[in-house]
């Protein structure tokens, strides 16, 4: 038994500086408590109405080298649950283009019926073309025996040249 609580206690701080690591690389952060957008109505959302959960956006417009917030937002009347990962892509001519991002650490974290999920960074390099963008994620029911019947919810938004002004 005292060889199980070493490796519980060596995988959970293993897990907490690997976090730690994921946020300071700007790839997806937990977003600070106190932000207006973890605090009031999102800017824009887009809904998948077969399952009542959307993926909110703090702004449509950033500049590069600028960050977007995103979280689960779940009206309906299911607990929805997803993951840390999301997907990246810049609109090329007719096609979505993915996007480096990562490494994410696997974790299950749940949007409660009626509320909304944790606030997570999407930044985007100053290196990156401007364009559009978009951020997907995908979500299932809570009560689900395995990821599908999985959702994918997305947020476009644009990224600037220069400060963006």
């Amino acid at each position: 038994m005292h060889l199980i609580q070493r490796f519980l206690i060596a995988t959970v701080a293993l897990l907490l500086v690997g976090l730690y690591l994921v946020g300071d690389s700007g790839a997806l952060q937990p977003e600070r408590s106190g932000s207006a957008f973890c605090a009031s109505r999102s800017v824009g959302t887009e809904t998948n109405a077969k399952f009542k959960v959307r993926l909110a956006i703090s702004r449509k417009a950033i500049s590069l080298g600028g960050t977007v917030r995103v979280r689960i937002e779940n009206p309906g009347a299911v607990d929805a649950v997803y993951g840390y990962p999301y997907r990246l892509q810049r609109r090329e001519q007719n096609a979505w283009i993915n996007q480096p991002v990562g490494p994410f650490f696997s974790a299950r974290l749940t949007a409660r019926s009626g509320s909304a999920g944790r606030c997570q960074a999407v930044h985007i390099a100053k290196s990156a073309a401007p364009g559009i963008y978009r951020v997907s994620k995908s979500a299932w029911p809570a009560d689900a025996k395995d990821e599908r019947p999985k959702v994918v919810v997305r947020a476009t938004f644009r990224v600037l040249a220069g400060d963006g002004s």
